[in-house]
């Protein structure tokens, strides 16, 4: 299996886990692990993946992987800086957070 293929596979794999747990959240089903963290861990592993550009055929790059998948260092920082702002924004006056 080429390397392409294998990061195709991850990438789908990746975005029906996220697929599922927003289903799952959405519904209010409560799923301990799966419904509390599996997002977290989840969907920043995907979106790495669509902002370099893993699992798709050599070809013109898209906006995400000239902006923002350039390097793995400038894909993981803006990752972390957009991790980081949504859950300040979930901290706020009318967050859950009791």
């Amino acid at each position: 299996m080429s390397r392409e293929r294998r990061w195709g596979v991850v990438r789908y794999f990746l975005f029906a886990g996220f697929l599922g747990t927003a289903i799952l959240n959405l519904l209010r089903v409560r799923g301990g692990f799966l419904t509390n963290h599996a997002a977290d861990l989840i969907v920043p592993a995907w979106l790495y993946v669509i902002f370099r550009g893993l699992g798709k055929p050599p070809g013109s790059p898209s906006f995400y992987q000239r902006t923002l998948g350039r390097s793995p260092a400038v894909a993981a920082a803006s990752l972390f800086v957009a991790s980081t702002l949504t859950e300040w924004s979930n901290a706020g006056p009318y967050s859950n957070f009791k």
